[in-house]
């Protein structure tokens, strides 16, 4: 009987990774939604402990409406916002960042309810010890961020603090994932080869480093509006290539530029992924980072052709369309770390 609680008790603490880990990935398409309603500067103060709780009084609200009002997005942006308006966009901070205690807490409780049952295993200290560590720095960058966006004539967050907040989430989120899997020891779920030569490796291990650049780039465009200044597909307003030239670095250059790097190498990741799909054929067939690329290539342009039709404030097609590709993303991630975890636990041929 014992040994069948245990076993229970194991399966628990799996689905207990499995459940941070979801949160995890739920907190950072939250995070894309904040972004693109405009939300992220609504909250102007850190507070750790009060902030778990949204204003619960019209003196409460007024007066977060009073600090919103001295931000430049209001000033700039949002001067016609009312309370009710400001409300809405607070909401999704606010969730943003509540969500983010949650899953602190969520660890928490498990670790202790878990270390108490004894079925957590000694190595596993120094991985949630990395986790906090990881979510701690991920949460003072968010906050750099957002004051990046109070400061000045700013009406946004900076875009390197954001595509820097981004791809620390993800990196975060490829850890998590990494040791589960190794919890769970899934290549013997998946793998139909006992053997795999070295370079298998090393081309998954390049996958997942181009779709973190691709992610960075992705998270500037987005940071900067960058879609707004070339809608155009396959060119760039006509151009194959912007002028690298110029002496004039106009801020339409600037964005042309930006946008340029995000499909030059999300070229490059698609014709890698090709490669890579057909080398994988001999010893881990698997289609699905090809597959979920193509569908990407596709979201990337349908939120490209949307964006000459973004309003601000308005959550319409654009909105949709970036926040699928966005979700789409993080899935091709996913998988990339899948197939690199499936390389890395299978005996290697020299």
């Amino acid at each position: 009987m014992n040994t069948k609680i245990e076993s229970k008790k194991d399966q628990w603490f799996k689905y207990w990774l499995y459940l941070g880990l979801f949160m995890a990935l739920i907190q950072v398409i939250l995070g894309g939604i904040t972004r693109l309603t405009g939300s992220g500067l609504s909250i102007t103060e850190w507070k750790l402990v009060t902030g778990i709780f949204p204003p619960l009084s019209t003196e409460s609200w007024q007066h977060e409406f009073e600090l919103y009002q001295k931000s430049p997005q209001f000033n700039y942006l949002n001067s016609y916002f009312i309370l009710e308006d400001f409300k809405k966009i607070y909401f999704w901070e606010w969730l943003h960042r509540f969500w983010a205690r949650s899953i602190g807490i969520i660890f928490i409780i498990g670790i202790i309810y878990f270390s108490y049952f004894k079925v957590i295993a000694k190595s596993w200290y120094l991985k949630f010890f990395n986790w906090f560590v990881l979510g701690g720095l991920q949460g003072l960058v968010g906050w750099i961020m957002v004051k990046s966006g109070l400061m000045g004539d700013a009406v946004y967050v900076h875009p390197i603090k954001l595509a820097t907040h981004f791809c620390l989430a993800l990196i975060l989120i490829g850890y998590m994932y990494w040791c589960i899997l190794d919890e769970t020891n899934a290549t013997s779920l998946s793998t139909n080869s006992k053997t795999v030569p070295k370079f298998g490796r090393v081309l998954s291990g390049i996958l997942v480093i181009l779709i973190l650049i691709q992610f960075w780039f992705g998270a500037l465009v987005a940071g900067s509006k960058a879609a707004i200044a070339a809608p155009t597909w396959p060119t760039l307003n006509g151009q194959w290539i912007p002028n690298f030239t110029t002496t004039i670095q106009s801020t339409t250059n600037y964005l042309i530029k930006i946008q340029f790097y995000h499909r030059s190498t999300g070229y490059i990741l698609l014709i890698f992924a090709l490669f890579y799909t057909l080398y994988q054929k001999k010893h881990h067939p698997s289609y699905w980072i090809l597959g979920l690329l193509l569908v990407q290539v596709v979201l990337g342009i349908t939120t490209l052709y949307y964006s000459s039709f973004i309003q601000v404030n308005q959550w319409q097609a654009f909105e949709w369309s970036a926040i699928i590709h966005q979700i789409n993303g993080m899935l091709v991630f996913l998988v990339a770390i899948y197939q690199l975890f499936k390389n890395y636990e299978t005996r290697f041929l020299y």
